[in-house]
């Protein structure tokens, strides 16, 4: 039952408002309806038996149990994570569980190479860097690794990296190198792993352009480029590697500010006021499609 003013607001006319309607009467898109009971008693309780008894009754004829409803935890172990998408030979990793689907949530980097992780300061930003680099090492045969690290980052002590540059100079030499080796490169070589970790502090002079290169031509010679970036520097970006990082719409938004970080992808966040965002919690976006996830660690 609502109120003649809550009647008005939906375009109703007010002689609705007058009405006597019995419970569970009301109106969807202009359109009088009666909501359906699984039983003559339409109390909860009465209510609540009868969906009991339907699960007992689809619970006999469903040999796959729907998924039980339970509360995301804090810490993902990557090693319990399991799907079908995740076989040898392929650049798809596991990036934690969703909150939505309790599922493994995974990350194509087959479909797009190209991977931005947003997030302001101890978000979870490395730890999901770590995590998807570790996962594709685990499945691309022959893969080569390289590590751009202008600030301090635990990625450095991440072992098997083919090559790592610590320094703003350092990976400016590097970056140039990646890029330069493009055309040398096809797609039918080994494939190659670019990690860029604080990518904030690489927006301008030579690592910035060789970088801009890497995420617009990297598709077409086998390389993954996998970077981190503060979020209040992506905001700031027009124009740029960041930019074009962002134009993918495929990363991780960790913490995000639900009211202005879909704008990184041109997107609008989800509205929950439920959803929390503890460290490595946030959004994962792939091609406009949002899931809310908890990054997994080794």
């Amino acid at each position: 039952m609502a109120d003649a003013d809550e009647y008005a607001s939906l375009g109703l006319p007010m002689s609705v408002a007058g009405a006597s309607l019995p419970p569970g009467r009301g109106f969807c898109d202009g359109t009088e309806a009666q909501v359906a009971i699984l039983d003559a008693d339409p109390t909860g309780a009465g209510q609540s038996e009868a969906v009991t008894r339907l699960a007992e009754r689809l619970r006999e004829h469903s040999a796959e149990p729907p998924p039980a409803v339970s509360v995301l935890g804090d810490r993902v172990d990557r090693a319990a994570l399991r799907d079908t998408r995740l076989r040898a030979g392929s650049a798809v990793a596991a990036v934690g569980r969703s909150g939505i689907s309790y599922r493994t949530a995974v990350v194509d980097l087959d479909d797009s190479p190209v991977f931005g992780v947003f997030g302001p300061d101890r978000s979870g930003r490395t730890t999901a860097l770590t995590t998807l680099a570790n996962g594709l090492r685990g499945s691309v045969p022959d893969l080569r690794t390289y590590l751009l690290a202008p600030r301090r980052t635990a990625l450095v002590s991440v072992p098997d990296w083919t090559r790592t540059a610590t320094g703003l100079d350092a990976c400016a030499a590097l970056a140039t190198a990646l890029a330069d080796a493009l055309a040398e490169r096809t797609a039918a070589g080994p494939r190659r792993l670019v990690v860029v970790d604080d990518g904030d502090e690489l927006t301008d002079g030579p690592a910035a352009t060789a970088l801009a290169t890497l995420v617009r031509r990297g598709r077409d010679t086998g390389v993954v480029l996998l970077c981190a970036v503060q979020t209040h520097v992506a905001h700031r970006s027009f124009g740029g590697w960041v930019t074009d990082l962002r134009k993918a719409k495929h990363g991780l938004l960790l913490r995000p500010e639900v009211d202005v970080d879909g704008d990184l992808f041109g997107l609008r966040l989800p509205q929950k006021a439920s959803r929390r965002f503890p460290v490595g919690r946030g959004y994962l976006v792939t091609r406009g499609d949002i899931d809310y996830v908890h990054v997994a660690t080794d």
